[in-house]
This record gives C-alpha cells, structure tokens and sequence, in this order.
C-alpha cells in the first residue's frame, strides 16, 4: 500500500513537472485546471500578470483566479477586457459560457453581460459584473485587481 502512495505521488510530481516544462511558464502562472488558472501576485495588489497574449487569439475568453477574485479575460479584435467571472444570478462561471462579439453569456440561465463595461445586457441578472482594467506589456496580460 505505501508503495502505491508513494508512486502515485511521484508520478503526479512528475507530471506537474512535465507540464510545468512545456507550458514555458513559472509555477505562479501556471494552468492547474482546462478553464481556471491561478496566479499569485505581489501582496500590494495592483497589476498582476495573469496570462500571456500567445494564449489568446481573439474571441477567445479564459477564466483566472487571482488575489482572491474569480476574472474572466476575453480578447475581442486584439483588446483584452476582463470582468468578475462569476455570474451575479446565480453565480455560475462565465468563462463556461460563450462569447460573442462583446457580449459573454451565462451558460446556466442565459444572462447576458458586456465585457467592456460590466453591464447587464439580458437578464435574468440585474446586477452588474465587476470591471477590471488590463494592460499588456511585452507579451504579458496584467489585471489591476
């Protein structure tokens, strides 16, 4: 039995590691999850890198989980917006849901929400989503949160 822990535990250190490789980022920054990542920050919040413009061509959104806040990035014609990832309905995740020119759907009950302003577009929410202001600098996506 220990030896079964105990392979079972360098197999997934060397899987991690094996990943870790060819991702070509540092462990602060790295995918633990097909739709969340998380990433550790400088404990002075401000801007924080959360992904890489290689990760995205446009249309595409991923869901981040920095400082303590559940974000969604969207690239819409080369802009990066990013909004609360967390749908104010009934708090299903919008990166799970689809995108479509500006606008990202809630995949649970079809809200409707802008990723440049954080706007409800259609309910059933009413409460808009929080706004986070991005910037990218030399190939890095940062989020001030």
């Amino acid at each position: 039995m220990f030896a079964a822990i105990f392979f079972f535990i360098l197999l997934k250190n060397l899987y991690y590691t094996f990943l870790l490789t060819i991702s070509g980022r540092d462990e602060k920054t790295f995918i633990h999850s097909r739709r969340s990542r998380t990433c550790l920050g400088n404990p002075n919040m401000g801007f924080v890198k959360v992904a890489l413009v290689k990760d995205f061509e446009p249309g595409k959104m991923i869901g981040v989980e920095t400082e303590g806040k559940e974000i969604v990035i969207a690239n819409i014609d080369g802009n990066y917006f990013a909004i609360g990832n967390r749908c104010t309905h009934m708090s299903c995740m919008l990166s799970d849901g689809s995108l479509k020119g500006q606008n990202v759907t809630c995949s649970c009950h079809g809200s409707v929400f802008d990723l440049k302003t954080g706007n409800v577009v259609k309910g059933p929410a009413k409460k808009t989503e929080q706004v986070f202001q991005v910037e990218v600098e030399g190939g890095q996506i940062l989020i001030n949160v």
